[in-house]
């Protein structure tokens, strides 16, 4: 029994000096540490379309037989006549399905630029007029802007902003929603009304 508690208490200094060896292949150099700030970088310059569509139609023989349709994926983004029936509709085939303010950002470095996405005939913005976008650093800071788009005299006097800034800091993601009231995480209007997405 004393050759037991003998062998523990040695073990027991032994591994408080460091001497043995189990898991040394496991030791990471501090210099190869990851940073969770450095983890991820946005790029210097992005683009970000926030919109939805379609990301293809059923093309049907007869619309009675489901059997004799086909379904044709859109294969370019934007307003084009997809079935030839003479009307433009909205192609989204990046995968990100955006309700709400239909919008282009674009970042170089800490300059943002924020335009809508035009409707059909150009004379308005899809979606929204205006938006809320919330900026976050990889740090955590946040800087809110207020988005107004298109300014209207009437119907056919009317006029498109470009909106600009320079955050305090590079952002990694945004939040867009054309209601304030929306950023409440806690509500179900959060996951409804909001968009977010990584630059």
């Amino acid at each position: 029994m004393k050759q037991v508690v003998f062998v523990i208490g040695l073990i027991a200094m032994v591994s408080l000096t460091g001497c043995l060896g189990f898991g040394e292949e496991d030791v990471v150099d501090g210099d190869e540490l990851v940073n969770p700030t450095d983890a991820y970088s946005p790029p210097e310059a992005s683009t970000i379309m926030v919109d939805y569509g379609l990301s293809g139609y059923w093309d049907c023989d007869n619309g009675n037989n489901n059997s004799e349709c086909e379904y044709r994926a859109c294969t370019q983004h934007g307003w084009h006549d997809i079935d030839g029936d003479g009307d433009r509709e909205y192609c989204d085939i990046d995968g990100h399905e955006n309700y709400g303010p239909q919008i282009i950002v674009k970042k170089i470095g800490n300059k943002i630029t924020v335009e809508c996405i035009k409707s059909e005939d150009g004379r308005y913005c899809k979606g929204s007029e205006s938006a809320y976008l919330i900026f976050t650093s990889i740090e955590g800071l946040q800087e809110m802007i207020y988005c107004d788009m298109r300014d209207a005299y009437n119907s056919d006097v009317f006029v498109f902003h470009k909106c600009e800034a320079t955050l305090g800091f590079e952002p990694v993601s945004f939040e867009i929603s054309d209601s304030l009231y929306a950023f409440d995480y806690s509500g179900y209007d959060y996951y409804n009304y909001v968009s977010f997405r990584v630059f």
